[in-house]
């Protein structure tokens, strides 16, 4: 460690991951809330949309919101469930996380647990006789939701992020480095 001792980086990495946890909470949060909001208004949107919403009588529209809306809440609370652990936001990859990343579909965690929302709704659909062409991707919201502007949290936890990996691939080294260190040391001694 060039520019901080063991002790200061192992109490900055400390830091940054409680300030991931709480970036990653606040996304739950965010995400608990938009989801079924989304799943909703783009199930309405779609089958405002589609040819085959003509061939549904009142009562297999009614089927299809009471499914819709029944779907949204579960696949909130399933996402929210499947993201609470910080270890679903940490990167374990050995190649720095993107810097500049603008969504999360590029976390090799969180993006396939977003996907699962577009997958839920397009089955809500298929099974009510409304297949869509493609499927519909979850989008972050733009604007307040829970109290938190996603983008803005996005934005920063992608930065933490960033420090954490490369704090904790510097302390690695430097773990590997005295290892080494006392390997050669033995040997030398024998």
């Amino acid at each position: 460690m060039t520019t901080m001792d063991e002790p200061e980086a192992r109490e900055a990495l400390a830091k940054l991951e409680e300030r991931l946890r709480r970036d990653a909470r606040d996304m739950v949060e965010v995400l608990r809330a938009d989801v079924p909001v989304f799943f909703r208004r783009t199930v309405k949107a779609l089958f405002e949309e589609s040819e085959g919403a003509d061939a549904l009588d009142a009562g297999a529209v009614k089927r299809l919101k009471a499914e819709a809306d029944r779907r949204a809440d579960e696949v909130a609370q399933a996402l929210a469930a499947r993201l609470e652990p910080l270890s679903a936001w940490l990167w374990d990859r050995p190649e720095p996380p993107p810097r500049e990343a603008k969504g999360l579909d590029d976390h090799p965690t969180v993006g396939p647990a977003l996907a699962e929302v577009g997958l839920a709704l397009a089955g809500v659909l298929e099974a009510h006789g409304l297949p869509v062409a493609t499927r519909p991707d979850y989008r972050l919201p733009t604007y307040f939701v829970a109290g938190h502007y996603m983008k803005s949290l996005v934005e920063g936890y992608w930065q933490a992020l960033a420090l954490h990996h490369d704090l904790s691939q510097r302390l690695a080294a430097g773990a590997r480095e005295d290892q080494r260190k006392a390997r050669r040391a033995r040997w030398d001694e024998a």
